[in-house]
């Protein structure tokens, strides 16, 4: 029988540009505008950009196939308008980059969703002698939450903040010394979803061999801290956890055309408040490019890793993947992408409140296919077309399948 579930739906007004992170990344933009010589031009440094997008979606929410929204329907369709600015400064030996960009998001049916979304984020690139090196930068970023894994109606718009600051020494012509800092902190607008606020703390060092074509091979010890300062008490498990891990990381430079990327190891995952979730194994990511022509490019990757997630059963899972991309220019102004993965998430220990559940997985399926044209140098358009589906091995999930197809046009100054 076929089911016709109404989600929740709240008309709510488009978020405002009230957040400090786009204005602090503007005026950096500005500043570092007022500090070029009068003889540099703006197009050497600056790069304003417009763009509209249009995009389609036959199943917005990411539901069953018995199950129906309402009477708006399953699909919807969103227009998209953006502005933003970018910035390439180099400074003697030192080099910053930048970039603001503002949207305007529109849903034609679901219009309670509309929301402005914000993206800001610097890095400065600095050197002192050959021998040090390093990066020192952050990221803001404000859009709505996928549906994916939360499938309601009402408007959900995440919050990310950033920041980084690595540093690399060269202690002998072929050893390198690494150490690096970041924090990320995802933040959501929806009461329902305060118990995913979380803070991710991280550290890591390592030490490189650095060979004479180029290719790096090296090992590194990084300790991540989560906390999620929403909790609710008596329902959700307090889900602060600490991981450590130790890796191998390598780069080869099989040849011009080729090379292979490899970060694996061990990883341990210990929680405050639940050792039951406790987990422990090998981790890894593998990543091979090849380009036999100019014009042409594949990258594969594999992987197996501990992931958030962003639903209610659990914190993280323990993601089994591939994918596979593709790049193709036959002509100099044309250009074809495609991509497939296939992605494998394993559910240990869920928890509905504070009752344990039998453990579960789902699969997830993604294609996509597009083709980009530009126009004279600054004018840029493109299409796409998207599958995206999912089956899962027991009933403490979702199961959906959705197509979705896009056209863009874009202008650079």
């Amino acid at each position: 029988m076929r089911s016709n579930l109404r989600l929740t739906q709240q008309r709510r007004q488009p978020a405002l540009y009230s957040s400090l992170g786009w204005q602090a990344a503007l005026m950096a933009l500005c500043g570092c505008a007022l500090s070029l010589p009068a003889s540099a031009a703006l197009s050497d440094t600056l790069h304003p950009f417009l763009g509209v997008s249009y995009s389609t979606d036959n199943n917005l929410f990411r539901l069953p196939d018995d199950v129906s929204p309402g009477p708006e329907g399953r699909s919807d369709t969103m227009r998209q308008m953006m502005f933003g600015v970018q910035l390439d400064r180099p400074i003697g030996r030192q080099r910053i980059e930048a970039n603001v960009k503002l949207s305007k998001v529109h849903f034609s049916k679901y219009d309670q969703l509309d929301y402005s979304g914000e993206d800001a984020d610097a890095t400065l690139h600095w050197r002192l002698g050959d021998e040090l090196n390093g990066t020192v930068g952050g990221r803001y970023s404000q859009t709505l939450a996928p549906f994916n894994d939360f499938h309601s109606a009402e408007r959900n718009l995440r919050v990310q903040r950033n920041g980084f600051a690595d540093v690399a020494w060269r202690v002998f012509p072929r050893w390198q010394l690494r150490s690096r800092y970041w924090q990320d902190e995802y933040r959501f607008d929806l009461s329902s979803q305060k118990y995913l606020d979380r803070t991710e703390r991280n550290g890591e060092a390592g030490v490189d061999y650095l060979s004479p074509t180029g290719s790096t091979i090296g090992v590194l010890a990084r300790r991540q801290r989560g906390e999620y300062p929403q909790g609710i008490t008596g329902f959700f498990s307090n889900e602060n956890y600490t991981q450590d891990a130790y890796k191998v990381k390598v780069l080869w430079l099989v040849s011009v055309q080729s090379r292979v990327e490899f970060e694996g190891g061990h990883v341990s995952r210990r929680h405050t408040d639940s050792s039951n979730r406790d987990a422990s194994g090998a981790n890894g990511r593998l990543t091979a490019t090849w380009s036999p022509l100019a014009s042409l490019t594949f990258i594969g990757a594999g992987w197996r890793e501990f992931s958030p997630y962003e639903g209610g059963l659990s914190a993280y899972s323990l993601d089994r993947g591939a994918s596979l991309r593709g790049s193709w220019s036959p002509l100099d102004r044309v250009r074809f992408d495609a991509q497939v993965q296939t992605l494998r998430r394993g559910f240990d220990e869920p928890k509905l409140g504070n009752i344990a559940l039998p453990p579960f997985s789902d699969n997830s399926h993604t294609a996509s296919l597009g083709v980009n044209y530009t126009f004279r140098d600054n004018i840029a358009a493109g299409a796409s077309l998207t599958r995206d589906t999912r089956s899962i091995d027991r009933r403490f999930g979702t199961s959906y399948s959705s197509r979705g197809a896009s056209v863009y046009l874009n202008l650079q100054f």
